[in-house]
């Protein structure tokens, strides 16, 4: 991973889709716990997250591609726009109003399905709205209550994502935000969290084997990483057989499919 890095993003390193490897994983519930975490994040070698502003000029995680809406080539994906509920959103009561339209989104889609929530043509969105809409469906989702489908956030700026930012940090998730063919990971996540990520995202589909040695860490440890992001759907763990009593696992982004 290069180390040169703006605050509040790593900088992807492109590279090859890795070949498809067969391993067994260590599939066992994995009690990692998450660190503490402040965003805008500035990574620092060797370093936790610190609190700091976040440039307007920060190099971010650029795409290789950025996911098409309803592209069925990679997985059944579709668009929210938060703005049909108006430009101007700020109480709760209309958060909740929205939350409903949204979880009868998830519902219309197949079981590993995605919805990009779009706050394109927003001008306000404060902290309850965003709760209400973002934070309420996601903590759904991470609990199990809407299938294997995921959910990612599209927004023409960071500084619009700040107010779904601060509802995931408090309620301990996270999300992955799209923007100008960049990503950023919103709400509670660690510097190891975002690597890891930032590997899983370039390769498209990769294993815990290869991340291990990709970032030259321990196997237990890549486990340890992919599970946590499993936990939180920032990821896809797509089982291709079994090795032994063992199933085998590939590890997808799911900005990729």
């Amino acid at each position: 991973m290069n180390n040169s890095v703006g605050c509040g993003i790593l900088r992807k390193v492109a590279c090859p889709l890795l070949d498809r490897v067969e391993e067994a994983e260590a599939v066992q519930s994995v009690a990692c716990a998450l660190g503490t975490r402040s965003v805008p994040v500035c990574w620092v070698s060797g370093s936790g997250p610190i609190r700091s502003l976040r440039p307007r000029n920060a190099k971010r995680s650029q795409l290789i591609t950025e996911p098409e809406t309803g592209s069925m080539d990679r997985m059944n994906v579709n668009e929210f726009l938060i703005a049909q509920f108006g430009v101007r959103l700020g109480t709760r009561a209309e958060g909740q109003i929205a939350q409903k339209v949204l979880a009868a989104e998830f519902d219309r889609l197949p079981d590993d399905g995605q919805v990009i929530v779009s706050l394109e043509g927003l001008e306000v969105l404060s902290t309850s709205f965003a709760d209400e809409v973002i934070g309420r469906t996601l903590e759904a989702l991470v609990a199990g209550l809407l299938g294997d489908r995921t959910m990612i956030l599209r927004a023409p700026s960071p500084e619009l994502a700040d107010a779904v930012d601060v509802k995931l940090d408090r309620r301990k998730l996270a999300m992955l935000c799209l923007f100008d063919g960049c990503w950023e990971l919103l709400g509670t996540h660690t510097p190891a969290m975002r690597e890891t990520l930032d590997v899983i995202i370039s390769a498209g589909a990769t294993t815990t084997r290869r991340i291990a040695e990709t970032l030259d860490i321990g196997l237990n440890a890549s486990v340890n990483r992919v599970a946590s992001l499993d936990r939180l759907r920032l990821i896809r763990r797509v089982e291709i057989g079994m090795n032994g009593p063992h199933p085998l696992f590939e590890i997808h982004s799911i900005l990729k499919g």
